[in-house]
């Protein structure tokens, strides 16, 4: 299997609803006859005793996958929500037991049809205290009208990617569609399209499986007023924070656990290290201090100490990372590495490989 790829199961029976009892809306939405509905899970595939298990339908189906179509390096914990996406409390109990990953729903859009940002779902939707993440934006079900036409409707998504980036940076990309897409030439072209757009941006790849735990830091993360600056404490995973203005950038001298930074819109994008805990000073200066301006790589490790960056990482697009290195400074060279650029007071370093574990340092 492919590097990139990581397995997830969308259960079963493609269930329509999440619910034992389907709300009005799912019923008028799935069904080709509403009237005569009289009860009962609406599934796209009926099992023998026609009820809707849990258990079987998100447990046992991450079974069978992991038992006979995964490979022992390659098992799942991940469950994309299928139908209207809307899982019950009864659902969303079997995620937690099993300490499950879920993610779907929430069908973002931000286009010509949907011109704006009151038509973008949140991150994630809370059930009874336990949580759904949604994806960050719909596939092409919802373009294409249920699949009925016009099939090239998908190419709008690009839409959405624009006006969530600009004027301001609010959802990734991502590119959620199903196999059917290549059913139709004018489906294909549509997705290719889409992905022909993308390589153009500047865009940092990352496993979707990876994605709740982000939203998990989002949400726990504390940011208080401390002394002359700020603290950020339990961000986990959310390992980028912006603040919207340009005037500041970080006083490395007086920070902590702050890796890098970068304007983007207009607004300050802060990178944090690998410690729990991070400070955060501000000043009006520009700073004369090595740090990181981006990187292809995520880092499970990333500390800065003047003028040393003790990094180990992996990336799933290119081995080149950028730092601020100042005037007329050059990096001591490192068996890791393949290359380095210099372009006024930065450098561009590129690896060898896809995983990184070494110290970057400052020559004398």
């Amino acid at each position: 299997i492919m590097p990139s790829l990581v397995g997830s199961e969308m259960c079963i029976r493609d269930r329509l609803s999440w619910e034992k009892k389907p709300p009005q809306f799912e019923i008028d939405a799935y069904l080709d006859n509403p009237s005569l509905y009289k009860g009962g899970p609406i599934l796209a595939y009926q099992p023998k005793d026609k009820e809707l298990d849990f258990e079987r339908e998100i447990k046992g189906s991450l079974d069978f996958i992991n038992d006979q179509i995964a490979p022992k390096d390659k098992q799942s914990d991940f469950i994309l929500w299928s139908g209207s996406c809307v899982p019950s409390k009864e659902a969303m109990k079997v995620i937690n037991k099993y300490n499950l990953k879920n993610m779907n729903g929430g069908d973002s859009r931000f286009d010509k049809k949907f011109p704006s940002y009151s038509h973008l779902m949140p991150l994630y939707r809370s059930v009874d205290g336990m949580i759904q993440y949604y994806s960050s934006n719909t596939n092409e079900i919802l373009y294409t009208n249920n699949w009925t036409g016009p099939y090239s409707g998908y190419s709008d998504v690009i839409e959405t990617f624009k006006n969530t980036e600009f004027p301001i940076r609010i959802k990734p990309i991502n590119i959620y569609y199903h196999f059917y897409s290549a059913e139709k030439r004018s489906s294909l072209n549509a997705l290719l399209s889409i992905y022909d757009w993308t390589k153009t941006q500047e865009y940092l790849p990352i496993f979707t499986s990876t994605y709740p735990a982000i939203i998990d830091g989002f949400i726990s993360a504390q940011v208080s007023k401390k002394d002359d600056g700020y603290s950020i404490n339990n961000s986990g995973a959310l390992k980028t924070f912006r603040i919207d203005s340009k005037q500041y950038v970080p006083d490395y001298k007086k920070s902590g656990n702050i890796i890098g930074h970068r304007l983007v819109n207009d607004s300050l994008y802060l990178f944090l290290g690998s410690k729990n805990d991070s400070f955060l000073a501000l000043t009006k200066d520009i700073p004369n201090q090595f740090y990181l301006v981006w990187s292809d790589y995520i880092f499970s490790e990333a500390l800065l100490k003047k003028e040393r960056f003790i990094i180990k990482g992996k990336s799933l697009k290119n081995k080149r990372i950028k730092l601020f290195v100042g005037k007329d400074k050059k990096l001591v060279n490192n068996d890791q590495i393949s290359s380095i650029s210099y372009e006024d007071e930065f450098a561009i370093v590129e690896f060898k490989t896809q995983e990184i574990d070494l110290t970057l340092e400052l020559m004398k």
